[in-house]
């Protein structure tokens, strides 16, 4: 069998996430050591397997907005990522930690990464992620699904746009 040759940077990479698997074995809780593991990740591995990663991660931590935040950020990264799929893993991630911890400052993290994401998508979504959040708020046990509606027409919306999103 012929031994993969890897590119030295790829090396490096790959060196360095064992180095790290290494030293979470031994300190599995650290937060700093899970952070540059999962920033390393991408560099080593493909797309779909770093995403499975996270996932187990996550159904052993479900409350974990840092996980959340990490799988969305490599979902939406893949090629085949659309804005209606990117939605609806924004808006699992969203029902899940609603369910689990009700946190606002969680809660405003992620509504903030959603709404960057829609931002990119269209400004249409965008509005439509405002809409969702305050049928949330208002009534928790009504299913809500997201809508694509023509507000971009308005022009005043793009101001409050960017007042949302500082």
């Amino acid at each position: 069998m012929a031994k993969e040759v890897l590119k030295p940077a790829e090396q490096i990479f790959k060196n360095k996430l064992e180095a790290i698997e290494k030293a979470r074995h031994f300190n599995p809780s650290d937060q700093k050591l899970l952070e540059i593991y999962l920033d390393t990740l991408p560099n080593v591995l493909p797309s779909e397997e770093v995403v499975k990663i996270i996932l187990g991660m996550i159904g052993k931590e479900q409350s974990s907005v840092f996980l959340w935040e990490n799988y969305l950020k490599n979902v939406c990264s893949t090629c085949n990522c659309t804005a209606e799929s990117g939605l609806k893993e924004h808006e699992k991630a969203i029902n899940q930690i609603r369910k689990i911890n009700d946190s606002d400052v969680q809660m405003i993290q992620l509504f903030k990464m959603s709404a960057l994401f829609l931002r990119q998508a269209g400004l249409e979504q965008f509005f439509a992620l405002i809409h969702l959040m305050m049928s949330i708020n208002i009534n928790a046990e009504v299913d809500v699904i997201f809508y694509a509606a023509n507000e971009c027409q308005n022009p005043h919306l793009m101001e409050f746009e960017e007042l949302v999103l500082q």
